[in-house]
């Protein structure tokens, strides 16, 4: 297994985590403490207003709700935080001559659709 296989393996792992604890704020009424759980993470989360009063309002805070508590959103968002992490430390230490490390290209070429 390559490096950016096992480091996409280790921080998908934790995707029920976050859900499980993402859901349990949302439970408790609780958004903006989802929300602010989920930047702590490093990742970008779902766009919403927390007081704004109309039905489209109403609708992306119940996407966003949606969203934070499934693990699958979380995996992909993993994913491309590992993946990028890996690509920033190998562009430091001086391993990407092209736009993209050689092992990175590897995985991308492995797992495209």
């Amino acid at each position: 297994m390559s490096e950016i296989e096992l480091r996409i393996k280790l921080a998908t792992k934790k995707a029920i985590t976050h859900s499980v604890v993402c859901e349990k704020f949302i439970i408790d009424g609780d958004l903006k403490g989802a929300l602010d759980y989920c930047v702590k993470q490093g990742i970008d989360a779902p766009q919403c207003s927390l007081t704004a009063k109309s039905d489209n309002a109403d609708k992306m805070r119940s996407i966003a709700e949606k969203m934070l508590s499934e693990s699958k959103w979380w995996a992909r968002r993993l994913k491309n935080q590992a993946m990028m992490q890996f690509e920033h430390e190998q562009i430091a230490q001086g391993l990407v001559t092209n736009c993209i490390s050689e092992e990175s290209f590897k995985h991308y070429q492995a797992n495209k659709r």
